[in-house]
């Protein structure tokens, strides 16, 4: 298998200078906009919430250090990359099915003895909410079937980063993928999409 804590804001002032900010990139509620759909900030919170209930406080401040990239801004970039995915896959005249998504999870469960295993592993390892276990799921066969058809083997790590780079970075140009920069910046690298939060006020506690 391949492959925040609460937000502290400095103050008042500073959270109207970035929501100001926020208005030219991405539109009121929005915590990024792809292709013009919105990625609510809500919906976006919502999972972080479930993220870290499943895995309990301590461990997702630990991962989250570890990874270099904080709750929210992990939660909205596989809701972007997801997004970005599914607009290259109809351009290609490429699908991922229920039926294949089911299939994934099933053989993953069977390593794990179940679903909520495997989804309590995804959690703790890969920083996924749960309730977004079958949008992990359909992200990788996404990355699988738009690497093969770019002549890319999956297989090969370095190869499949410098791939994936590449064909997210392409796509969400092309879909115009727009982020509200408490959560970062639209900067598609290896296995993500989203660079470093510009404002200083946005931490982790």
């Amino acid at each position: 298998m391949r492959r925040r804590p609460v937000l502290v804001l400095a103050g008042a002032g500073a959270v109207l200078a970035a929501l100001s900010a926020c208005s030219g990139t991405a539109q009121t509620g929005a915590a990024a906009v792809v292709g013009g759909q919105r990625i609510t900030v809500a919906s976006v919170e919502a999972q972080v919430a479930d993220y870290r209930a499943a895995v309990g406080q301590a461990t997702a401040v630990s991962f989250a250090e570890r990874v270099g990239q904080a709750d929210p801004q992990r939660t909205l970039d596989l809701l972007i990359q997801d997004r970005v995915a599914q607009g290259a896959l109809a351009r290609a005249g490429l699908t991922v099915t229920q039926g294949e998504i089911d299939r994934a999870e099933a053989a993953y469960q069977q390593q794990f003895g179940s679903r909520e295993a495997l989804a309590a592993a995804l959690a703790k390892n890969v920083g996924v909410s749960p309730n977004d276990l079958d949008v992990w799921m359909r992200l990788m066969i996404a990355q699988d079937k738009l690497l093969r058809a770019a002549g890319v083997d999956p297989n090969d790590e370095a190869a499949r980063q410098a791939g994936w780079s590449k064909l997210l970075a392409a796509e969400g140009n092309r879909l115009g993928v727009k982020v509200n920069p408490r959560y970062g910046s639209w900067s598609p690298a290896a296995d993500r999409a989203i660079g470093p939060a510009a404002q200083p006020w946005l931490k982790s506690a």
